[in-house]
Formats: C-alpha cells, structure tokens, sequence
C-alpha cells in the first residue's frame, strides 16, 4: 500500500474509520482492498511482460550472426 496521503487507499481506510458501522464504511473498504488487489494484479502483469519481453530479446539475439551489425571494409 501507498504511504502517500492523497492515496485513494489511505483516503478511503481513513474515511471508513471516522465513520459509525455503516454500510458505506464497510463499502469503502471494500473498495480499497479491490483497489489494492488490482494493484497486485497490474504489478503481477509488468513482471511478466518483462520477462516476455526478456525472453523475445535473447531469442532475437540468438538469430544474429556473430558479426552482426558490423561492416568489415
């Protein structure tokens, strides 16, 4: 979680626990803890595009000949 105050996470936990045990409290945590784990999700993501991406590099890199990119005179 964010330790910044404007953070939506921060703003609707604080909210919910100024408020009496009403419905709405218990929607904000809700929604902050969905927010939370889409966070995770979108985190879990990056990763694997970046070892997708990591993957396609080396096997890219594979197909180039030994002297690739280079122009002997």
């Amino acid at each position: 979680m964010s330790s910044s105050p404007s953070d939506i996470i921060n703003r609707l936990t604080l909210w919910a626990a100024q408020q009496p045990r009403t419905e709405g409290a218990q929607l904000a945590l809700e929604a902050a803890a969905h927010i939370e784990s889409l966070r995770q999700e979108v985190r879990t993501q990056r990763n694997e595009i970046a070892q997708h991406v990591s993957v396609r590099n080396a096997i890219l890199d594979m197909d180039n000949t030994p002297y690739h990119g280079t122009i002997d005179y």
